[in-house]
């Protein structure tokens, strides 16, 4: 046995035993304490591994094939992130076992992809894409129930693990490697994107959107991801009434603004229109009206508003019979459920419309500032002057210095009667200035 095949064999056996049971591909579904037990000791000898692992490597004098680094790397990826599997001793140790392949060549990368990911998703083909060329297909294989075919045996869940291993290497993937690797990165990661389970559908959507930060715009154009991705991204923000739909809606979002960005020229129409989208169909004629009760989700969508907002500018206007009544609502004393960072986050967003719907809040000025005299009155009555309140309060007082600059009779009108009523409101609006 020459010294090289000695080597990879020896590699192998260090790595077997830090292969992730396939039972944790669906931890959170066990309930035989048998399995629980067993995947518990595993994960015990997990930290041991890894240091046996980095010591192997430390010790090695000559250097690795292309072939041992992608095993290495497959291994280590996979057990780095959050998930039931890691433990915060064993990150630090694959930190340590990946430092060395922090700036890996293509070769690498196309060697991890092929051998590691490209076997494990092979029987579950994505039905709008072309598999070797990463092309958006011109109709779904196999006609309308191509998705359900899809959903069927996905094996790739058996592999706990394998997006961890994705997200390093579009994490890793540089610009110029993007055209010779999408046929292997795009199928997985839209794989994962598109799939039924929230879980998985936030993994792919946190991949895209790493991989929205390098990738082309014309490679995205040219093979028809760009339009299969916005589809994907608005289909996502339906998966709703989950515990994890705020953490899904947050990165959504901020994925699909990524590739607003990216895809679409400034001031075009095109982008005007997925903005309008994203915020007339996907957050106020979906979000809003069939998880009005979900105070997270709702909030994970409000918190999201300032940047939508200024990007659209007064093309807000056309929502604002949605808008107003949305965002004050929570401002009001009745409405007990608000908790005081939502009522930030409206104010910021009403904020933001006001400035940015300038020339229409004259026909709202008076619902907002009966929103926020009201809000303001609750905060002086709580008698607290903890942090959170104090932020609430200069939350108001920004809210009403945007809606005098908007409306400035603002300052002869609405703003001397509300002082004349009540001294507590000088707080509110006695230093906004015209």
């Amino acid at each position: 046995m020459t010294s090289t095949s000695s080597s990879t064999s020896h590699l192998a056996s260090i790595l077997g035993p830090l292969a992730i049971p396939s039972e944790y591909g669906y931890y959170d579904k066990i309930i035989e304490q048998s399995i629980l037990v067993r995947l518990d000791e595993w994960k015990k000898t997990v930290e041991a591994n890894l240091a046996e692992l980095r010591d192997w490597i430390n010790q090695r004098d000559s250097e690795f094939s292309v072939k041992d680094q992608a095993a290495i790397v497959s291994v280590a990826a996979a057990l780095y992130g959050e998930a039931p599997w890691i433990s915060s001793e064993s990150r630090e140790l694959v930190e340590e076992i990946l430092k060395p392949f922090s700036d890996p060549p293509a070769i690498l990368l196309e060697s991890i992809l092929n051998d590691y990911i490209k076997p494990i998703f092979k029987t579950n083909p994505h039905p709008s894409l072309n598999p070797s060329t990463g092309r958006k297909l011109p109709e779904n294989t196999g006609g309308h129930l191509a998705y359900q075919d899809y959903y069927d045996g996905q094996v790739w869940k058996r592999h706990p693990g394998v997006a961890n291993i994705l997200s390093w290497c579009v994490l890793h993937t540089e610009k110029g490697m993007y055209e010779s690797l999408w046929h292997l990165i795009i199928p997985p990661v839209m794989t994962l994107q598109d799939d039924y389970e929230a879980p998985y559908k936030l993994q792919g959507i946190l991949i895209t959107y790493k991989m929205i930060e390098r990738v082309p715009k014309d490679l995205l154009r040219r093979t028809g991801v760009d339009e299969l991705l916005f589809s994907s991204l608005n289909v996502a923000m339906t998966n709703l009434h989950n515990p994890i739909t705020p953490a899904l809606l947050r990165a959504t979002i901020r994925t699909f603004l990524a590739l607003v960005d990216l895809c679409t020229p400034v001031g075009s129409q095109v982008r005007f229109e997925k903005l309008c989208a994203l915020l007339g169909d996907c957050i106020i004629g979906n979000v809003w009206m069939y998880a009005s009760q979900e105070l997270d989700t709702i909030q994970a969508t409000l918190n999201s508003l300032p940047e939508i907002v200024e990007l659209l500018g007064i093309g807000c206007a056309r929502y604002l019979k949605g808008l107003i009544p949305q965002l004050t609502h929570p401002l009001l004393p009745k409405v007990a459920a608000s908790s005081t960072s939502m009522q930030i986050a409206s104010l910021r967003a009403l904020s933001a419309i006001v400035t940015a719907c300038a020339p229409r809040m004259h026909r709202w000025k008076g619902t907002v500032l009966e929103a926020a005299a009201k809000c303001w009155v609750s905060t002086i009555d709580l008698a607290s002057d903890d942090s959170s309140t104090r932020e609430l309060q200069e939350a108001l007082r920004c809210l009403c210095v945007e809606l005098g600059k908007a409306c400035p009779s603002m300052y002869q009108d609405e703003y001397p009667k509300l002082l004349s009523l009540d001294p507590m409101f000088q707080g509110l609006v006695g230093t906004v200035k015209l």
